[in-house]
């Protein structure tokens, strides 16, 4: 399975991904979210690990750029986030 800075494609939470990709949605960059998910006492909420779970998700879904993926996750569209 690859790896990347410590995270599997498999270690990615829904949870987690689906709060990154609404933080993402609404305009915030890598560094806010990470200060968002810190907030909400949830992990990872580091930018760098951010920075990971968003190229995850987009090599999940054979997605090339954040802003193709944020407009498939805006237009309902089913997004993968295990594997």
């Amino acid at each position: 399975m690859a790896k990347k800075g410590g995270l599997s494609i498999n270690s990615l939470e829904t949870r987690t991904a689906k709060k990154i990709l609404f933080f993402l949605s609404k305009g915030y960059t890598q560094k806010e979210i990470a200060h968002k998910l810190s907030e909400l006492d949830l992990k990872p909420n580091s930018t760098r690990s951010i920075e990971l779970y968003i190229a995850q998700i987009k090599k999940m879904n054979g997605i090339k750029t954040t802003l193709e993926l944020m407009y498939k996750y805006g237009k309902g569209n089913k997004i993968v986030y295990k594997k």
